[in-house]
């Protein structure tokens, strides 16, 4: 199996723990992780697809039917934190992406998580995912093991 870089197959969301995303110790919140997968899941569309809006344009939405998340250490406020994610799945109607939340502060993978979505029309009803895009998509996966195992780039500063 080819080993991939990360930036070739992943899309990051850098940003730094803000106030009102912790606790009363000043720790993550635990709600927080998935607002960020849906950030993570935004960006990579706009870098290897198209933008969400484009989708909803075409009756095309993305409904997330199953999430999971791990928590293997914390964040604090205003640590630095990246949060990757790639697609490990595609079908015809729905795909799997991961995630790895990074605390560049402490070098730890702090959160790992996976959803996986479905494709609907505004009515609900399930629909396929634009045929086009599916030959460009095989060619993105990646096994939720490698993408947790590939080394990181060096740590660029959030902007915020």
């Amino acid at each position: 199996m080819t080993q991939h870089r990360i930036e070739e197959i992943a899309a990051v969301y850098r940003k730094r723990l803000s106030f009102h995303e912790t606790d009363g110790m000043k720790i993550m919140h635990h709600t927080n992780a998935p607002r960020w997968f849906e950030i993570a899941r935004e960006i990579y569309f706009r870098k290897f697809f198209r933008p969400f809006q484009s989708y909803i344009d075409d009756d095309i939405h993305l409904a997330v039917r199953q999430m999971e998340l791990r928590f293997d250490g914390f964040i604090k406020y205003d640590d630095p934190i990246e949060v990757w994610t790639a697609m490990t799945r595609l079908g015809r109607v729905g795909l799997g992406m991961h995630y790895r939340v990074e605390n560049r502060r402490s070098n730890r993978t702090v959160i790992i998580g996976s959803t996986d979505l479905v494709a609907v029309d505004a009515q609900g009803r399930m629909t396929r995912l634009p045929p086009d895009e599916r030959p460009r998509g095989q060619s993105m996966l990646v096994s939720p093991d490698e993408f947790y195992n590939l080394p990181l780039p060096p740590h660029v500063e959030p902007h915020h």
